[in-house]
């Protein structure tokens, strides 16, 4: 019942065994349970308690009328002049959303779970107070984070002051905010501390308006090394000036629908380095993009920290992903990598061992047009092998020295800005190394090639945005954070004139 639509914010169930009634309340943090209320034993309480269900509102039952969309709906139309909204963020003074909510409309798989965020994106289009209408086809992000977490809104403004001052092409790599809120009444927090289970941290329903943009996978192979490229280097620009993205993957590669360049999307998770860590929320990822290293018990339970390289690592996986069509199910080449979308990261982290081993034998899978790419993702997936073993057996030398195995005075672990700083070295080297103008192609329909010159411009962009593999210092992180804060220009909206 909770993924039944936006509107339904959490859900009260009556389990009945023998003569007892037992209360479960599902919402997006988990299930509360009660303790059971006997009929015979305790009938005038049990008597309140049905009097208390039938005088309930739709509210108290957890449906959310101004998002509620019930089966067969096609739209729904949400007043942002709401009371319901607090903590805005309007520049453009919409006055509301048409929200497109039919089951053909969802550009996200719609949530099937009982926990966790829920993100829904859907294709909503603004109602302005001058009657004129938007241009571009915009979409609504609506989820339910942590609401420790600083607003994805904010971020997404924040970064967009980073980038106008120190670089202002990195914003064409950004995604283009329109409009957030927090929705009232939606922290799952309440209910815990009615009954006296205070957990850890609540969740809260969240939405964003954002210009719409297209999914990287339906790129061509030089479009698609281009976008990806673009991605790349907005990460490295980020992570240079203090913000951890947290979870590269493709499914948060985008392209500008007009440009097809890349856009690096979903600051949902991400870490600012001039904040304090909360306890618990920075370990995240998608695990078919993982690094290695992360897909271990460890960084599960707390004791391997994520770094630059972990980031960059994540954004090599991508490549054999694409060219063994990771999102073309039904194709041949897809049942390569279909298991890593399945698996549990410690099975994920032995396939992907195992597919760098052998990532030659796949080169015949691979269409013509993705050879140059997939050559990359095999030099790069090699790469990030052998430094995760390197370094691995660095900790292991000196983990033993600790013991008392080897006692040679260098009991410290290796420095991971020293592994950040080999990763992103190798990095570089392969895409200047990999020949990305192949044979001419005898067939009669010439296959789109990747151009030398296009690429190596791209990466001498990216050297020009070498992250700080050490960290900010403390000057240097509240000057950002100065910057991080104060109101700037929106993205500029285009519009039919008014009738």
């Amino acid at each position: 019942m909770l993924s039944q639509n936006p509107g339904i914010q959490h859900t009260i169930n009556l389990l009945h065994i023998d003569d007892c009634l037992f209360i479960w309340y599902f919402d997006r943090e988990g299930i509360v349970r009660s303790n059971g209320i006997s009929f015979v034993a305790d009938f005038p309480r049990a008597l309140v308690l049905m009097a208390l269900f039938q005088r309930f509102t739709p509210e108290d039952w957890g449906r959310n009328e101004t998002f509620n969309c019930p089966p067969h709906t096609t739209s729904l139309n949400v007043s942002l002049d709401d009371p319901l909204f607090r903590d805005k963020y309007n520049p453009h003074n919409f006055q509301g959303l048409e929200i497109k909510c039919s089951d053909e409309d969802y550009l996200s798989p719609r949530p099937r779970c009982l926990g966790g965020r829920a993100t829904r994106v859907l294709p909503c289009e603004p109602k302005l107070k001058d009657g004129a209408r938007s241009i571009e086809s915009l979409i609504v992000k609506i989820s339910h984070p942590e609401a420790r977490r600083t607003h994805e809104g904010k971020t997404m403004k924040g970064i967009r002051n980073i980038a106008n001052k120190y670089d202002t092409s990195m914003t064409g790599h950004l995604p283009e905010l329109l409009y957030y809120a927090d929705v009232r009444g939606t922290d799952t927090g309440r209910i815990r501390s009615l009954v006296g289970q205070p957990g850890n941290g609540y969740r809260i329903m969240r939405i964003l308006a954002m210009k719409r943009l297209e999914k990287i996978t339906s790129l061509d192979a030089p479009s698609f090394i281009r976008a990806w490229l673009d991605a790349v280097t907005c990460h490295a620009f980020l992570w240079k000036h203090g913000v951890e993205h947290g979870d590269p993957s493709l499914y948060n590669i985008m392209c500008h629908p007009e440009t097809h360049r890349g856009v690096l999307t979903d600051f949902d998770l991400s870490i600012l380095q001039w904040e304090a860590r909360v306890p618990g929320c920075d370990r995240m990822g998608t695990v078919p993009f993982m690094a290695l290293e992360l897909l271990k018990d460890g960084y599960w339970s707390g004791d391997i920290i994520r770094y630059y390289h972990h980031e960059l690592e994540a954004f090599i996986w991508c490549l054999p992903f694409m060219c063994l069509g990771g999102f073309v199910t039904n194709s041949e080449r897809h049942k390569v990598i279909a298991d890593w979308v399945v698996a549990s990261p410690d099975e994920c982290r032995g396939k992907k061992t195992n597919f760098a081993t052998d990532a030659l034998e796949y080169t015949s899978y691979v269409p013509s047009s993705f050879a140059a790419c997939y050559r990359l993702a095999i030099s790069l997936c090699w790469a990030a092998q052998d430094t995760h073993n390197k370094f691995s057996r660095i900790r292991t030398s000196k983990s033993a020295s600790v013991s008392g195995i080897r006692n040679d005075g260098s009991a410290d672990k290796p420095p991971a800005a020293a592994q950040s700083l080999e990763m992103w070295t190798l990095f570089l080297n392969a895409l200047k190394e990999v020949p990305w103008t192949g044979p001419v192609p005898t067939a009669p329909t010439v296959l789109p090639m990747l151009d030398d010159a296009a690429i190596t411009s791209l990466a001498v962009r990216l050297e020009a945005h070498r992250p700080h593999f050490d960290g900010l210092d403390a000057n240097r992180r509240f000057e950002l954070q100065r910057l991080f804060i104060v109101d700037s220009e929106p993205p500029a909206l285009r519009l039919h004139a008014s009738k």
